[in-house]
């Protein structure tokens, strides 16, 4: 129902971003924390799973810049929408693929598809800080011939320590009809995105960053035709007031 998210990154992500319209979702065992994808005790399932993560916090983060944007060329991209869900009005809806066997809609299923075998949905969930959660939200349901599997719920739950994140993940799920087919061996899916249920993007340029680094933002947003009339920069309000530890 979120109309607002942010993403602490660099110039080099914002630019495969909105230059090649695409989310980069990382594999769950490839994210910062690297034990999360042992809490479920399902470390095979766990490369099925793949994330891309955003804050909800519209107060900026010491904490954040420091771990994601500490660089001269970090900056925070906050993406305003038209109306309500990021799933319907940001990603590309053109992989929409139906099943003949089961009439059922998997949507962004084989747009950047690992291979022929597998496609993935897409979820969207605030992260639940409280790791007694897992017990309540089960990975494998049923059993036997009816067994099937919730994996969101592998990237939906985090320790208490990461609150300061405020986290909201675009959660995407790999999923297969055949029998006996192994995961992809890959770290990261490229999911496509699309740009007219954006409002507003705005560009906050951490407190280091260089009045050289900012005119080149500015230049390369400039190019991108269909965001140009929608986005916005502005300094950190933490410019001057903290100092970049070498």
């Amino acid at each position: 129902e979120r109309t607002v998210l942010h993403h602490y990154t660099s110039f080099e992500t914002l630019k495969l971003i909105f230059g090649n319209c695409n989310l980069k979702f990382n594999r769950i065992d490839r994210v910062n924390d690297r034990l999360e994808h042992l809490m479920f005790g399902e470390e095979e399932l766990s490369h099925l799973v793949f994330v891309s993560c955003f804050s909800t916090d519209e107060v900026e983060s010491i904490p954040m810049w420091a771990i994601y944007g500490k660089d001269n060329n970090g900056l925070r991209i906050s993406i305003e929408l038209n109306k309500q869900g990021f799933i319907e009005n940001l990603l590309d809806r053109q992989g929409e693929t139906v099943l003949a066997d089961s009439k059922e809609l998997y949507r962004y299923g084989k747009l950047n598809a690992p291979n022929s075998d597998w496609w993935y949905t897409v979820n969207i969930k605030d992260v639940i800080y409280d790791i007694d959660a897992i017990k309540r939200n089960p990975i494998r349901c049923g059993s036997g011939s009816n067994q099937w599997f919730r994996l969101t719920a592998m990237a939906a739950i985090k320790r208490r320590e990461w609150k300061y994140e405020h986290e909201c993940r675009m959660i995407a799920t790999l999923r297969t009809t055949h029998d006996n087919v192994e995961a992809p061996d890959i770290d990261h899916i490229l999911v496509p995105i699309q740009f007219n249920g954006i409002k507003k993007v705005t560009i906050t340029f951490n407190p280091w960053m260089e009045n050289s680094t900012k005119d080149q933002v500015k230049k390369f947003m400039s190019s991108i035709s269909d965001i140009s009339d929608k986005t916005y920069f502005e300094d950190s309000i933490l410019t001057g007031e903290i100092i970049e530890l070498k």
